[in-house]
């Protein structure tokens, strides 16, 4: 299984999503069978590739960082993330299949990830969240709630860290399915170290987070200066930067705190450990948290925790105090408590050390994994679903023609038609029609030596009459082109996309030589097309065809192309990009004339002999736009085998030339058993193959 991961934060910057990340890709590279890309920011302005053992790879996207604000991403550096990130991980996508993709943050990266088209998973992290922060406010009023509800919906689950951001994210989205997956803890890492707290001679209270509003500070700092009047031997640790630390020390020094009151900055990841096992309580006052890495490395580390009710309240159970948001006196009331009773105090660390020891990073790797897993799967179901939706769809159109047919035509008509038929002529057909099909196969073989496949002719033309068997007898069962590509591809040293991409190819460039030759036949009978809208609609948008594609094989060599590529899907650029790339040596040219003059052949002349054994009063210029119109539009993959739509073509299109609906349809049938006739000689080779593939 292969994820893509994206989430713009990882160490060194910013918090608790990057840490997050950084344990989860530790348990994830232990899965020998799991392979894991994580598109992330740089520290600096320079693309880094880093590994994790052999199965996993974080590709760091500059995107303007310095050794400022690390902790913290701007609306700019997200912007250029989004930017970056979408169209690297497009480029990831085209070298490798991925499953699945994980998403940290609902945005961006959950935008991002539902325009990549792979199934998703929504990680919500907090600020993620609408309403969680209160300057966003109106933003999240406007806009942002309607963009993640819509985000959330097409994701294939949808995870929070916390009930209560779960319950936050209801409010947005109230009918959204919400799984809680909290963050997992290494407790071997985070612990109490009894002789380092014994060597302290200050009780420490420490805090850790960004100095915002959001985290609380100011009630902290306004505790603090009420129990440091009681309690001399008192320090308070902030590990933190934000823009709210200017404030926050003048506060220290109004006060007369500045020895009793620390501001450590940002505390590396490898030190950060220590600090927690030098101090004696932890305090968390947010006004609003998801359920930050820093409750639970307090936790592991055997602290008691004075919070509010936020998301951390749900990890409390006898091993602190839950005090109400913006309340300095309950702070004080809480840490005044644990101050005197040390019995408390121990038993409170006992409690959150028993805690910890429940959640693992390794359980919550594994979570993830059973939800990307199901994620992937429901995407297959839904596609099962839809390619049953399809059939649906084909049998009832081709219900539809057959029944349009059976009433316009006298078929009384038509039995005369085919007891008129010579078996000469029948003859004649098969003949010509074999000889197209050897046309057809000269053309496929071209295509298959140039992308490396060399087969001898007689093996290309018994894989491509056997796929004419398939789609003339098994139609929308197994696929006459599916079998084309394995088999071809299969027989070449297993090339299957390359074999895949000749009968792409075969196809478009088939299509191509019918156009050619409509426009030709055009050209001879204008008086025609002109008094037809049909016809010249079809001749405006053959041109049109024509037209664009030269158009694109210029801006192509220029740099523009760049730019215009942005706005054309996906599928298109590939395709484009395959059928340019035939162009070389002369592929392209070669095959396009033999695609012509199988549609010229096979199919022109082959019924053509029909028309004349009938003596059908057509034109054989006439016969040809009509017969190549029938072509493609018996082509467009609307009913079953092109069941009744090419039938229907046939009356419609020779109907323009006066031809009458009951001539028409028999020679769209007989024509179609001739074609049958023709293909049933892959029998042979078709169980041959069958045989050897169920040995």
């Amino acid at each position: 299984m292969r994820i893509l991961i994206l989430n713009y934060e990882y160490p060194p910057l910013g918090g608790g999503a990057g840490n997050a990340v950084f344990y989860l890709l530790k348990e994830f590279s232990k899965n020998s069978d799991l392979y894991v890309d994580l598109v992330t920011s740089s520290a600096d302005k320079k693309y880094h590739l880093e590994k994790i053992g052999e199965n996993i790879e974080i590709h760091k996207l500059p995107i303007g960082k310095n050794n400022s604000k690390m902790h913290f991403q701007t609306n700019k550096d997200l912007l250029v993330y989004s930017w970056k990130a979408y169209w690297f991980s497009k480029k990831l996508i085209k070298k490798e299949k991925f499953d699945a993709t994980l998403a940290f943050f609902g945005i961006p990266c959950g935008y991002i990830a539902k325009k990549l088209g792979l199934p998703y998973v929504v990680s919500l992290r907090g600020s993620d969240v609408p309403f969680y922060n209160n300057r966003f406010h109106l933003l999240d009023k406007l806009f942002f709630r309607y963009m993640s509800r819509n985000i959330w919906k097409k994701a294939g689950e949808v995870v929070a860290l916390s009930n209560d951001l779960a319950n936050l994210a209801k409010k947005s989205a109230p009918e959204q399915k919400i799984t809680i997956v909290r963050n997992g803890i290494n407790i071997e890492e985070f612990h109490p170290d009894a002789e380092i707290l014994k060597e302290e001679k200050t009780f420490n209270i420490l805090f850790v987070g960004r100095l915002i509003e959001r985290k609380g500070g100011i009630y902290a700092l306004e505790a603090f200066r009420d129990l440091a009047k009681k309690h001399n031997n008192v320090k308070l640790l902030i590990a933190g930067e934000g823009p709210l630390q200017e404030e926050y020390k003048k506060f220290a020094k109004e006060n007369n705190l500045e020895d009793m009151i620390d501001f450590l900055g940002i505390v590396k990841h490898c030190e950060i450990a220590k600090l927690y096992q030098k101090s004696h309580i932890f305090i968390l006052p947010s006004l609003s948290e998801a359920l930050g890495n820093v409750t639970q490395e307090a936790l592991a580390s055997g602290l008691p925790i004075i919070t509010t009710d936020t998301g951390a309240a749900e990890l409390m159970n006898g091993n602190g105090f839950i005090i109400k948001k913006k309340s300095s006196q309950d702070i004080f009331d809480g840490l005044e408590k644990i101050i005197n009773n040390e019995n408390l105090r121990q038993e409170m660390s006992q409690k959150s050390r028993k805690i910890s020891q429940s959640m693992s990073w390794a359980e919550t790797a594994n979570h993830y994994m059973r939800i990307l897993t199901s994620a992937s799967v429901k995407k297959n179901e839904i596609k099962k679903n839809n390619n049953k939706i399809k059939l649906f769809l084909k049998l009832f159109a081709t219900a539809l023609f057959l029944g349009w047919i059976f009433f316009k035509i006298d078929w009384s008509e038509v039995l005369i038609y085919f007891e008129k038929l010579d078996i000469w002529w029948m003859f004649a057909f098969v003949i010509i029609y074999a000889g197209g099909t050897l046309i057809s196969s000269s053309k496929w073989k071209i295509l298959a030596d140039f992308k490396g496949i060399h087969l001898k002719f007689w093996d290309i033309f018994k894989i491509y009459l056997t796929g004419a068997f398939i789609n003339n007898f098994f139609p929308s069962i197994i696929g006459g082109d599916t079998y084309r590509s394995y088999t071809l591809g299969k027989a070449g040293g297993k090339k299957y996309l390359e074999a895949t991409s000749t009968v792409l190819a075969d196809r478009i460039i088939g299509f191509a030589g019918v156009m050619l030759l409509i426009l030709f036949f055009s050209l001879l009978d204008l008086k025609a097309v002109f008094k037809n809208h049909i016809l010249l609609v079809a001749n405006l948008a053959i041109i049109a065809f024509f037209g664009i594609n030269f158009l694109l094989a210029v801006i192509r060599k220029n740099s523009i192309w760049n730019k215009v590529k942005r706005f054309i899907p996906e599928k298109i650029i590939k395709l484009i990009r395959e059928i340019y790339f035939y162009q070389q040596y002369g592929v392209l040219a070669k095959t396009l004339f033999l695609g012509a003059a199988f549609n010229f052949i096979g199919v022109g002349l082959a019924s053509w002999m029909l028309f004349v054994d009938l003596h059908i009063p057509i034109s054989f210029i006439d016969f040809m736009i009509a017969i190549s119109i029938v072509s493609i539009v018996s082509s467009i993959p609307v009913s079953i085998g092109n069941i009744g739509i090419k039938e229907w073509a046939f009356i419609t299109f020779f109907g323009i030339f006066g031809v009458d609906g009951e001539a028409a349809i028999s020679i769209a049938i007989f024509g179609r058993f001739l074609q049958m006739l023709v293909s049933f000689f892959a029998i042979p080779f078709y169980l041959k193959e069958k045989k050897d593939r169920d040995k």
